[in-house]
Parts: C-alpha cells; structure tokens; sequence
C-alpha cells in the first residue's frame, strides 16, 4: 500500500502539468473550441 501512496504522490503533479499544457495547446491551435470558454466558465468559475 506504502508503495502505491508513494507512486501516486511522485506522478500526480507530472502528469496534471503535462495535461494541462496538452489541453491548452488544443484549446488554442482549434479555433472552433473557442465557444467551449464561454460554456465551461460558469462551472470553472464555481469550482475554483
């Protein structure tokens, strides 16, 4: 169990980085996603 808690903790920043910058760049090389800001603001906006 030690070990899972372990890898989890070593990966989950790496990883969400990673996404996070492979979403952005697919969010601003496809113009036609640009209307999906104005539809997920208000559930980012409540999250955050």
């Amino acid at each position: 169990m030690r070990r899972i808690i372990q890898f989890i903790k070593e990966w989950t920043l790496p990883v969400s980085i990673a996404t996070g910058s492979l979403l952005y760049l697919v969010f601003a090389f496809i113009p036609a996603l640009d209307g999906a800001a104005n539809f997920f603001a208000p559930i980012l906006d409540a999250a955050l």
